[in-house]
Order: structure tokens, then C-alpha cells, then sequence
């Protein structure tokens, strides 16, 4: 994203940014993962998410840094199949939830 940003045209007068559909992706694999407990599965999120937070931290550092208006789409839709496509919708809610919780 930082080299999009560089060729951000002088005449820009808003940047809107999608970010994450490829990150979530990336970890699809944790819902193929087998846990004896729902805890024990919640924590084979911890590490991905703190790392997606962290990157997304920074990426709406460097927009901010821009000084234009603009909006951020986190997450969009992969091509999944069965039984995946079913799970992604609530681990990108769930995602969501415990990133409000871990900040509050």
C-alpha cells in the first residue's frame, strides 16, 4: 500500500482504501484447525489478529499522514466454497467483536 500511495496523483481530493479480504484469506486455514474447546479456538485467532491490527494501525497512519478525506473497506468477500463460505461471515464478525473487546 505505501508504494500506492506514493503515485497518489497531486489532484487527489480523496482516497478511499480496501484492505484485508487477501489477510483473511491468508488464514483461512485456522478454520480447518481442530480445538478441544471453544477457548482453545478463539486463541488460534490471537496471534493473526494482533498482527492484522497492527498492520491496519500503520496503513490509517500513513493515510491520516495524507491529509485527505477518505474511507477504509477492511474486509470484502472471497470465491469460497462449502464449508468455508459459510464459516468466514462469523469469523469476520468475531474478528470484529474481539478487536472492539481488546480495546476496550
Amino acid at each position: 500500500m505505501s508504494r500506492q500511495l506514493k503515485r497518489l496523483p497531486p489532484e487527489a481530493t480523496h482516497v478511499v482504501l480496501s484492505s484485508g479480504g487477501n489477510d483473511a484469506l491468508d488464514h483461512q486455514d485456522l478454520l480447518q484447525q481442530s480445538a478441544s474447546s471453544v477457548a482453545q479456538a478463539l486463541l488460534l485467532f490471537a496471534d493473526p489478529l494482533q498482527a492484522l491490527e497492527a498492520d491496519y494501525r500503520q496503513i490509517l497512519e500513513n493515510l491520516r499522514k495524507i491529509g485527505l478525506p477518505g474511507m477504509c473497506c477492511t474486509i470484502y468477500s472471497g470465491r469460497l466454497e462449502e464449508p468455508i463460505r459459510s464459516v468466514v461471515p462469523l469469523a469476520l464478525r468475531l474478528k470484529s467483536d474481539l478487536t472492539k473487546v481488546l480495546k476496550d
